[in-house]
């Protein structure tokens, strides 16, 4: 709903803008003429911090599919393979602690997927 609000306030500004002959020529607007410095440093190193998160969480989901496809009765015994069970297992609860903080982490040095501006 607020989306919509904004939405139409934004395209009321446009039209308005547009009728009194005015326009806005945004395209040479740089991030550094409208925010502070400390806020764009600030932002650009919690985005870089979530895309790290993003990233390994998602090689790791690639490592588990690929051990998850391989052939350990080949080689194994399956009552030997407690050692790759237990990768598994903590390749899954890392997985899960990753989505967890990317959904809700409450720090104020933080980004999270849901909130993406925290500070």
């Amino acid at each position: 709903m607020l989306k919509r609000i904004l939405n139409r306030i934004f395209n009321f500004f446009i039209k308005f803008f547009i009728k009194k002959g005015k326009t806005m020529n945004c395209s040479n607007i740089k991030p550094e003429d409208v925010f502070d410095s400390e806020y764009i440093k600030r932002y650009n190193e919690l985005h870089e911090d979530i895309h790290y998160r993003l990233k390994y969480l998602h090689s790791t989901i690639i490592i588990l599919e690929k051990i998850n496809n391989f052939r350990f009765d080949l080689f194994l015994e399956r009552d030997k393979t407690a050692f790759w069970d237990i990768i598994i297992w903590n390749f899954i609860n890392s997985s899960i602690i990753l989505i967890c903080g990317l959904v809700s982490d409450t720090g104020t040095d933080t980004h999270t997927l849901t909130n993406p501006i925290n500070s």
